[in-house]
């Protein structure tokens, strides 16, 4: 139905509230951004206050974040890759038979989200006169079973198990009679 009325056609936001917003996702704090942004120091508090407030600043926030996050679908991607990962990109074994974690590898580096943490520590071994250097790396994955875990909660495939019998209380020692009424059953 038409109103006779052109339709409204939002207004471009001004560079300096977009500046705002690229200076506000570096560090999450408002009054800075709208000071690097141009805003005087002493109002800056106040403004930042204002424009995450404003519609247009709020909105052009989220189109602003879109490329810089991961989506659902790469979040549970990303979930899937933990849940199946193995340490085998990362081990080698030696001409002796020792195994040997080995980061440098191009399988390896394809494989680096699997990591959790890594730490290498370097210890010097004096023996008499001889004095050996022996490094111990050591490298966690994130958890599987933690990942595996929280695909099948988000699919709905978990199984909660709830207790309808004792509201929470803990069962009676065994031995103990446990009354129901009959309810006229025979």
């Amino acid at each position: 139905m038409a109103t006779g009325q052109p339709d409204a056609q939002p207004k471009p936001l001004a560079a300096k509230k977009k500046r705002f917003v690229e200076e506000y996702v570096k560090d999450w704090n408002g009054a800075k951004a709208a000071e690097r942004a141009g805003y005087a120091p002493k109002s800056a508090r106040q403004q930042a206050y204002h424009l995450l407030r404003d519609p247009a600043v709020l909105d052009y926030l989220q189109k602003f974040m879109e490329p810089l996050t991961m989506s659902s679908t790469e979040a549970l991607l990303r979930m899937t890759e933990w849940g199946r990962g193995t340490m085998s990109p990362f081990l080698s074994v030696t001409e002796d038979g020792a195994m040997a974690i080995n980061l440098s590898t191009d399988a390896a580096k394809r494989h680096y989200h699997l990591i959790r943490k890594a730490t290498q520590t370097r210890t010097i071994i004096r023996m008499e006169d001889v004095e050996r250097e022996e490094i111990r790396t050591t490298i966690e994955l994130h958890d599987a079973k933690d990942a595996v875990k929280q695909i099948q909660a988000i699919r709905g495939q978990v199984v909660q198990r709830l207790d309808h019998t004792t509201n929470g209380k803990d069962l009676p020692e065994p031995g103990s009679n446990i009354y129901l009424p009959d309810n006229g059953r025979d």
